[in-house]
């Protein structure tokens, strides 16, 4: 039922108000009443009726200044004002306010009757006309989102039935650009880090006007972005991976493909693009692969052989500097490299690596707590499950019991 709230200072008139409309059958439920414009619009955010019948003229505040004190608290409902004033000031500042309906007193029941109803029938038709929006956008959302799987799949008669699909959905088409896969270093029945990730590069590909078409495919994240360059869709992804890493410690993983020139090219793009992407896997930081171009020309050897030696002596008493010395650079110019290409330090790479090993080995059951802390480098359980807790936001026992389980 709608709600209504009567704004008058006069009890009769109140009173008068409730007894001779029949409110239940217009579908209307008289929530309260006021007696000032103070009290009324107390009462409008307190309750937010759907229409609010107020006298003009009133104490400590009248039915204009109520009006407007409701709408700049941005609710909205529709007003009747009932006045015994017929001045144009009057009327324009009621106009001006979007009023609904501004009667003259005296008001016979008949006139504030076909009123009401004409207000009712104005409130359920836009509310019919917003559902209506609702659905139509849900399912043009889930249209966007099935464009990924039809072109991956090849599902259209032909390309320019597809272009037309995409410029009705996306408000244009594209037939040039790379297609991009994102995968997860750990694998999930419901990998929400993925549509944290998409909506990361979302908005950022929205930020910057690059066309796109997105969805989850095959539990992958899948782009189709026109082509802007190498660079600007580099420094998309890692815009979009700053973002990612606010609010997940599993590391992603995103391939791209060799720029296509035609949408029948998307299947292979694809397949390379994911080729690209499983290749980055297990390297416990958010990286990025364009197919054909080798790992070398995007990170430093320096940082590759750094990342590798963490790999392979996470359970050793590691150090930015003990690391330098086995490399034989300085550790300023590692920690340099890690900062620069990376946009991590030394430390979180290390702790990242040592927590997903940890959490590898609690899964398999077949370890205590403190052997786990061990065999990670932690020499001290209780620290061990401390930082465990903070990148996880789970304590080791429990994450022996489930990884899934809260």
């Amino acid at each position: 039922m709608l709600k209504l709230l009567i704004v008058d200072d006069e009890p009769l008139v109140r009173r008068g108000l409730r007894a001779t409309i029949p409110w239940e059958k217009l579908g209307i439920e008289v929530v309260g009443e006021a007696k000032n414009g103070i009290d009324g619009f107390e009462k409008t955010v307190e309750l937010v009726p759907d229409i609010v019948i107020t006298d003009l003229k009133m104490p400590k505040l009248d039915g204009i200044g109520m009006i407007e004190k409701i709408k700049a608290a941005k609710l909205n409902p529709k007003f009747i004002i009932l006045s015994g004033y017929g001045e144009f000031s009057y009327a324009k500042k009621a106009i001006d306010n979007e009023v609904a309906s501004y009667l003259l007193k005296p008001v016979s029941t008949e006139e504030m009757l076909k009123t009401v109803e004409t207000v009712v029938r104005k409130i359920e038709d836009k509310r019919s006309i917003s559902q209506t929006q609702a659905i139509l956008e849900s399912s043009r959302e889930d249209m966007k989102r099935r464009l990924v799987r039809m072109l991956v799949r090849k599902d259209y008669s032909s390309s320019e039935e597809m272009e037309r699909e995409m410029e009705f959905l996306i408000g244009t088409s594209f037939q040039e650009g790379r297609f991009l896969v994102s995968v997860l270093d750990e694998k999930k029945e419901e990998p929400v880090e993925l549509t944290c990730f998409e909506n990361a590069l979302e908005h950022v590909l929205s930020a910057a006007k690059i066309p796109y078409v997105d969805g989850i495919y095959h539990q992958r994240c899948c782009f189709f972005v026109a082509e802007k360059g190498v660079d600007e869709i580099e420094r998309a992804v890692r815009e979009a991976f700053s973002a990612y890493e606010k609010e997940s410690k599993i590391t992603i993983s995103v391939g791209v493909s060799k720029p296509i020139t035609s949408l029948d090219a998307v299947p292979e793009a694809y397949e390379n693009a994911k080729t690209s992407a499983e290749s980055l896997l297990m390297r416990f930081v958010n990286s990025i692969e364009f197919y054909g171009r080798e790992s070398e020309k995007i990170y430093s050897p320096v940082l590759l052989k750094a990342l590798a030696y963490i790999r392979e002596h996470y359970g050793d008493d590691l150090s930015v500097s003990s690391v330098s010395d086995a490399l034989n650079v300085s550790s300023s110019h590692l920690m340099h490299l890690f900062k620069k290409e990376l946009a991590t330090t030394f430390n979180t790479m290390l702790v990242s690596t040592r927590i997903d090993e940890a959490k590898k080995l609690l899964r398999s059951g077949e370890y205590r707590v403190s052997e786990v802390a061990d065999k990670v480098g932690y020499n001290d359980t209780r620290y061990f499950t401390s930082v465990f807790k903070k990148i996880t936001g789970r304590t080791p026992v429990s994450y022996i019991k489930g990884p899934d389980e809260k």
